[in-house]
């Protein structure tokens, strides 16, 4: 069985990220960054750049624990999806089993997470925070999303403001936001959901029930 940092090319950056479940929904951070014209709600996945003799699965651990508060359980999953582009993807094992491992550009805009540039490989891992989150200044909002609403922030059929009234959500007192601001996917969930189109819905299920049964 291999692991993660063999399939991972010497020059590119290295991450982890973790997509939390609680039941059948899935926790992600939220930040609002600026778009063309107005600002957008960001929604990404609890991670980071994983730090010189640190792990795939320590990097992860870390930084759950410094984005939300709490400590994360992670799920080894028996098999995992690669993807290395719009159309292009594989399936694996790894020792660290994580969901997904996805290669984007480090430098990737919203909409375009595989714009030119260095490239980032990001192990996405599924399980669980033991508590719940609690905003900090990286992550100062947190939604419970889902599957119906990922598939409609993809579709482009939520606002911030409808997105929120339909989640689950813990907010900073300081974070305001526009009702009416686009809400879109950033950094490996981006990636991850927009590879996987339709289709989202399925691989979740199938991972939910992979951390469901350990």
């Amino acid at each position: 069985m291999i692991h993660v940092c063999e399939i991972v090319p010497h020059d590119a950056f290295r991450g982890a990220s973790l997509l939390a479940f609680d039941g059948d929904r899935v926790w992600l951070g939220g930040k609002v960054i600026k778009g063309e014209g107005r600002d957008i709600l960001a929604l990404t996945g609890i991670g980071g750049r994983v730090e010189p003799g640190e792990t795939f699965p320590e990097c992860v651990l870390r930084e759950a624990r410094e984005e939300t508060g709490t400590e994360a359980r992670i799920t080894p999953c028996p098999r995992t999806l690669v993807v290395r582009g719009p159309a292009e993807s594989s399936v694996a094992t790894f020792a660290e089993g994580p969901g997904a491992v996805v290669f984007r550009s480090a430098s990737a805009s919203p909409g375009r997470p595989w714009a030119p540039g260095r490239l980032l490989a990001v192990a996405v891992f599924t399980g669980c925070l033991l508590d719940r989150p609690r905003p900090v200044e990286k992550l100062p909002l947190f939604v419970l999303l889902s599957t119906a609403d990922i598939l409609a922030v993809l579709e482009d059929r939520h606002t911030a403001g409808t997105l929120l009234a339909a989640c689950p959500v813990v907010k900073a007192p300081h974070c305001g936001l526009d009702p009416g601001a686009p809400v879109r996917f950033v950094d490996s969930p981006e990636a991850l959901f927009t590879h996987l189109g339709p289709r989202v819905a399925t691989w979740l299920e199938v991972v939910r029930r992979w951390s469901a049964m350990i």
